[in-house]
């Protein structure tokens, strides 16, 4: 399945329930996001997967736009013939930029020895609690789940890596393929390479408490999910109400 026909699946993924921890409307706006046209820096991220798990399929898929500037008549009917065929086009900047982080990250020692026999952007749709759920995994195989993520830098990512809620992600992830093979619990590498030059490549275990913190979170991502579907379609979170203004816990125990 490609990436346009899984955006297409009905099924809550972990991105959107993630928004849900915010509000009703954050997560029905994530839903309807998913099926907009990629932003430049999704493109970029898709275009690095490609070259890193699927070499051999790059060509077909992403080319260089030789234009600086589409606003041509010319350079619009390129980029029409590029989409009617499914080609993404790359900016010559973001093309060579995709090359040099592939080639770091696949000449790396543990690249070479850990992500082979598996299988790259796979995705999994199953059903947890009654409900669909899916995902797409960077590349499976029998012994690990890798996750490619491109940071500006390598220092911060430690820190970004929880800020962005990446551990619950990939405890969902680690979550679905258990569901998908029913055989066990598999390790979580996450592949953090960094964006700018030079171009630095880390692999990261993830250890199992951090993925039991994060399965604790998206168990009650799951519940709330549960309750809105029972609230119906229409229910958006909005209050009809005055709410009163509570005090942030620092600030009530200096007033205590």
């Amino acid at each position: 399945m490609d990436f346009e026909e899984y955006v297409k699946v009905k099924a809550a993924n972990i991105s959107a329930l993630l928004e849900l921890k915010k509000s009703v409307l954050d997560y029905k706006h994530a839903i309807a996001q998913q099926r907009k046209k990629d932003r430049k820096d999704l493109l970029l991220g898709r275009a690095i997967h490609c070259l890193t798990f699927e070499p051999e399929t790059f060509d077909s898929f992403y080319q260089i736009n030789p234009y600086d500037s589409l606003r041509s008549n010319e350079a619009k009917e390129f980029e029409a013939d590029a989409i009617k065929k499914g080609i993404a086009l790359l900016s010559k900047k973001d093309y060579q930029a995709t090359h040099t982080i592939s080639e770091t990250i696949r000449n790396h020692k543990q690249f070479k020895l850990l992500v082979n026999n598996g299988q790259a952007e796979k995705t999994i749709l199953e059903t947890a609690s009654g409900l669909a759920v899916k995902g797409r995994l960077d590349y499976v195989n029998d012994d690990f789940i890798f996750d490619l993520k491109t940071t500006k830098n390598l220092e911060s990512f430690k820190y970004d890596f929880f800020k962005y809620k990446y551990h619950v992600k990939m405890a969902w992830y680690q979550y679905l393929d258990l569901l998908d093979t029913g055989r066990k619990l598999k390790e979580v590498i996450v592949i953090a390479a960094s964006k700018e030059a030079p171009v630095d490549v880390v692999f990261y275990k993830i250890n199992q408490d951090i993925l039991d913190f994060g399965a604790l979170e998206y168990e009650e991502l799951i519940k709330k999910l549960i309750e809105l579907r029972e609230l119906g379609s229409e229910y958006d979170g909005r209050s009809e109400e005055v709410i009163e203004m509570e005090a942030p816990e620092w600030m009530q125990k200096q007033l205590s």
